[in-house]
């Protein structure tokens, strides 16, 4: 169910007036001023115009652009071709913006990095603003690691400058860590911050701390440190509301953590200790203007009425729920909402109207789902464009580089000619000093030779500390998948059902088999070659590791040649192998005991791999299965993306041959 985390980032503007606890509400929304298009239009200079967008407010820029389109871009078109470096930097700098206020984080990310390109613009606060902003990006975006990365670079430059405060560095570690399920490090960071941040005693600051404590306990399934807590919150707050009881700010605190008490009790399954406490909670959250927060009180006290029975109570409370969801962007509470009135109508024999209501929850479901896979490519996306962006920085600045060797060159040259000039004259007029004039030229092309030496070695260590990046990569990228493969695990022993296991076990597997070939890279000297025969030997111990049983009696028989490959065609080879080797312990020998063979061996520029077993061989309905089967498929589409051309035969056992050229 959801938690609700304090401070909250209030959004929403106007006056809400409150009719009743469970009934509809009314909002009144703001006045916004605008820019007028012929106030525009009579500004003489791109400058003006650019400073009267600026000194507004981003919904009112957004509103003029999205009013007069035509006007904006022909505006845009004037900046971006004219020579004024500021200029183009602050149009980059609104537009960075404006895609955040439209939550087109792809967009804005590209630009905020093209921005702290511009060392000649950019002050080391504006800096700091754009790196929080990329901070802000990535995480709506999910993509923790920049998120932390972004971090890391923010305390860099508030440890080196005490002006920077930390309090402004975006969104806190904790919350970081929270969403990405890490509990303890959470609460760590979490007190870390709090008391980093207290230099004088606030009660604001101590309820919120305690109650966000109690969020993060619940969250981790610690029901009663939570609701401890909640409680040294609540106290905090009553006191407060003994000096001035008419704080509506405190009021709402005081409603929200009784809501989340509610939301224990009804993990406890205490629906009727609940009932009033989530009634209160909603009462407050709607006097304060807080209609998210409202909508899943609402949602919770419905479930309450639901668990007892009580289902036109609760369609009263679904239907006040839905007037909420229907202004605000919640689709997770709104699926909840359909999925509680479909029970209900189902329950009081509106069988009808219950199936509508279930096809509009499945609708909504797959359109969620659907918005997670954009979200993750959208993620794939920024990281090539944060990548290509990052690339081509450099290539500008290797070229600003050679650029200035070749200007330095030159002038070199023109010193040295200006030196010789002299030099000639020199002989001629005074040849008895021609010899000393011989030796400073001889002493200028030693300096020289010595420039050069010593050019060449740190274009050497160059190379090695790039290899030891590229290393350093590997390494990570192993770490990682490990990571994730503890992650898979940890979620596989938190379910009971067997096959949901199998298939953890399996993403497991394949994990393990291109972790290992980034093992295998950052170990060696080789790193755009893999060696094969070292590697496979290794991906089958793992896999008999983790198959293998005492009773059970399955010889191994390993025929490989020495084979490099290039890392592209590796990581689907090493993935096919672990599907057959694993496929066949699974599989094959029902009575436990078998033999199983793979080879793989080179043949001019031809390589053949070839996984058997002696097993009980392909079941009757074979190519029917092999359809719907996930490892099959997986190695058709690995066995495609090398060109590779795929053999089975089960007759005797089972054996799957692949045959392909190599292209490096």
């Amino acid at each position: 169910m959801p938690l609700k985390y304090i401070p909250f980032k209030i959004i929403f503007v106007g006056l809400f007036i409150i009719l009743k606890i469970n009934c509809s509400y009314a909002l009144i929304a703001p006045t916004i001023d605008s820019i007028s298009l012929a106030e525009f239009n009579n500004l003489n200079s791109n400058e003006a115009k650019m400073k009267k967008l600026i000194d507004n407010e981003l919904p009112v820029v957004y509103n003029f652009i999205k009013k007069h389109p035509a006007v904006y871009d022909t505006f845009s078109k004037k900046v971006m071709q004219s020579q004024n470096g500021m200029l183009k930097y602050q149009h980059n700098l609104m537009e960075a913006l404006l895609h955040y206020h439209q939550n087109k984080f792809h967009k804005a990310i590209p630009l905020l990095l093209n921005i702290l390109n511009q060392k000649k613009y950019v002050t080391q606060n504006d800096s700091v603003k754009v790196i929080v902003g990329l901070k802000l990006c990535f995480m709506r975006l999910l993509n923790y690691p920049k998120v932390l990365e972004m971090h890391h670079i923010l305390m860099d430059m508030a440890n080196r400058n005490p002006s920077i405060k930390k309090k402004d560095l975006g969104v806190a570690l904790s919350n970081v860590y929270i969403n990405m399920g890490l509990i303890s490090e959470g609460i760590r960071y979490l007190r870390s911050e709090y008391y980093a941040g207290v230099n004088q005693y606030d009660e604001y600051a101590e309820a919120n701390f305690y109650n966000n404590l109690g969020v993060v306990w619940q969250k981790g399934n610690r029901l009663d440190s939570a609701v401890f807590y909640y409680k040294k919150a609540e106290e905090i707050i009553n006191e407060f509301l003994l000096k001035d009881p008419s704080n509506r700010y405190c009021i709402f605190f005081q409603g929200l953590i009784d809501g989340n008490i509610g939301q224990i009790l009804m993990s406890k399954k205490q629906y009727l200790d609940a009932i009033p406490l989530l009634k209160k909670d909603i009462y407050c959250s709607l006097n304060y203007g807080n209609l998210q927060n409202a909508a899943i009180s609402y949602n919770e006290l419905a479930l309450c009425f639901i668990q007892c029975k009580k289902y036109i109570e609760a369609g009263s409370f679904l239907d006040s729920s839905l007037q909420i969801l229907k202004d605000i962007d919640a689709p997770h509470e709104l699926l909840k909402n359909l999925k509680l009135r479909g029970k209900c109508l189902f329950m009081i024999g509106k069988y009808k109207e219950a199936a509508s209501t279930y096809q509009e929850f499945n609708k909504l479901s797959d359109s969620i789902a659907f918005n997670d896979k954009e979200l993750l490519l959208i993620n794939q996306q920024v990281a090539y464009q944060t990548n290509e962006l990052q690339q081509k920085i450099e290539q500008q600045q290797d070229e600003m580089l050679i650029k200035n060797q070749q200007e330095e060159q030159k002038n070199i040259q023109r010193i040295f000619l200006i030196v010789l000039s002299i030099f000639l004259i020199a002989i001629i007029i005074f040849g008895i000093i021609s010899f000393v004039r011989i030796k400073k030229r001889e002493l200028l092309l030693f300096e020289k030779n010595e420039e050069i030496t010593n050019k060449s070695n740190m274009l050497t260590a160059a190379l090695k500390e790039k290899e030891l990046l590229i290393k350093e990569v590997h390494h990570r990228v192993k770490n990682n998948m490990q990571i994730v493969m503890s992650l898979l695990k940890l979620q596989a022993e938190k379910i009971n059902d067997k096959n949901i296991e199998v298939y953890f076990s399996e993403a497991r597997s394949r994990i393990q088999s291109m972790a290992l070939i980034h093992e295998f890279l950052y170990k060696k000297d080789k790193m755009d070659l893999m060696q094969m025969d070292e590697y496979i030997k290794q991906l089958i111990a793992e896999i008999k590791l983790s198959y293998a049983q005492p009773n059970h009696i399955i010889e191994l028989h390993i025929e490989l040649d020495n084979i490099l490959l290039d890392f592209d065609t590796a990581i689907p080879l090493g993935l096919i192998i672990n599907e057959l080797v694993t496929n066949a312990y699974k599989h094959a020998f029902p009575n436990k005991v078998g033999n199983i063979w793979v080879s793989f061996k080179q043949v001019n520029n031809e390589y053949c791999l070839s996984v058997k077993d002696n097993g009980i061989g392909a079941p009757a309905n074979f190519e029917q299965k092999k359809e719907n089967s996930l490892g099959m498929e997986l190695i058709q589409l690995l066995s495609t993306q090398i060109n590779a051309k795929l053999e089975m035969h089960h007759q005797q056992g089972f054996e799957v041959k692949i045959n392909f050229v190599s292209l490096t």
